[in-house]
């Protein structure tokens, strides 16, 4: 035993991070994907390998056993969030990399200290393709160089107006969003925001139907 620091805990995890409430959020989805005809249930519990193909044993199994096959991979999508801060102020030295400078100098380098907090999602489909990258962003109304980005080091194609050439591409005066090449079609980046830069029910619904409008299901 040894003495240590207390941590804390929030409360709400200790009532919903139990067995039961997963078991409980995993069988309703599963029934939910049923409905929706994107994946069957089966009659015995079933061993199933990294293919989705069955199995007769465990130790050809990838995963545990289940009663749910999926029959439509690719509509099943899978998103996890990430947030962080434009302000490099608390950045530290990534990777330790060093500058060569007099020895009575300091190594400084150019950063941006303007705090806006954004959100980063990433959607992926069970078949393992990215689907569409979408980032939100802290303030009340978008504007365009928000949602187009700027390359201050660009070349400029013509004049800065001429926004079929200068636009779409790491390279370009406006890169814009990374897209997704889903099933041959390309699903552009998705760019909202709210107050604290943050995920609503609301973007999220928008999201889906961004990544509807573009990826056209059957």
């Amino acid at each position: 035993m040894s003495a240590k620091n207390v941590v804390q805990f929030n409360s709400k995890w200790d009532d919903w991070c139990n067995l039961q409430a997963f078991s409980q959020m995993y069988d309703k989805a599963y029934k939910a994907m049923v409905n929706c005809s994107i994946a069957l249930k089966l009659d015995d519990l079933t061993w199933f390998n990294k293919d989705g193909k069955r199995v007769d044993t465990e130790e050809e199994a990838y995963g545990r056993n289940t009663k749910y096959m999926l029959t439509h991979p690719e509509k099943v999508f899978f998103v996890d969030e990430c947030g962080d801060n434009t302000s490099q102020i608390n950045d530290e030295n990534m990777g330790l990399q060093k500058f060569l400078v007099d020895p009575n100098q300091q190594a400084l380098i150019h950063s941006a200290f303007d705090d806006c907090h954004f959100t980063v999602l990433g959607f992926t489909a069970a078949t393992g393709q990215p689907v569409c990258n979408a980032v939100i962003i802290a303030c009340k109304e978008l504007q365009a160089q928000y949602v187009m980005g700027v390359n201050p080091f660009a070349d400029v194609i013509g004049d800065e107006m001429n926004f079929d050439d200068n636009q779409n591409g790491l390279d370009k005066l406006f890169p814009l969003g990374p897209s997704c090449d889903y099933n041959g079609q390309i699903i552009p980046c998705f760019i909202g925001c709210s107050k604290n830069g943050s995920i609503t029910s609301k973007l999220l619904t928008n999201m889906v139907k961004h990544i509807e409008e573009y990826a056209k299901f059957d």
